[in-house]
């Protein structure tokens, strides 16, 4: 049996199940475009703290803040809440930010932020970024599932 048998074998000799096959297999491309689309917009969003440090650090944008206050979580996980104040031009504040139990809180926290030095970030908690599966899973398998919901309404026949 050669190829053009197993095919036709696979997706029937009708051309317009053949033409179906296309547009499914189109929507599959187009969902890789869409993933890589949505992807870049969503960029921002997914970096990953270490890589905005960096920036922080090149551009100078790196707070210093004392612990004045510590409390120990009653969950499981034994969580600590720790304020930290610090000096923003001429006037002080103050910051709350979690730890995990084990790390702990340090005495000193470096505050960073990339334009706003209103909007910090702290890259030592000990938590790291397992929300972002959430985005990145589904848009991992778009294309699959774009191509699947397309083969599903144009009704494509298969012999398999």
């Amino acid at each position: 049996m050669d190829y053009k048998e197993r095919l036709i074998e696979m997706f029937t000799d009708n051309p317009i199940n053949w033409l179906k096959w296309a547009v499914v297999l189109a929507a599959f491309a187009a969902g890789f475009f869409i993933d890589f689309k949505l992807e870049k917009l969503l960029a921002p969003i997914l970096k990953d703290k270490e890589y905005k440090k960096k920036i922080a650090l090149e551009r100078g944008n790196v707070i210093r803040a004392a612990i004045i206050s510590e409390t120990r979580t009653e969950r499981v996980s034994g969580d600590i809440i720790a304020t930290y104040k610090y000096t923003l031009d001429g006037m002080e504040k103050k910051y709350t930010v979690r730890f995990k139990y084990p790390n702990g809180a340090p005495r000193i926290l470096h505050l960073y932020y990339l334009n706003d030095p209103r909007k910090f970030f702290c890259v030592d908690t000990g938590y790291s970024g397992q929300w972002k599966a959430l985005i990145l899973f589904p848009l991992r398998f778009l294309p699959f599932i774009l191509a699947a919901l397309i083969g599903i309404l144009i009704k494509v026949k298969s012999n398999m």
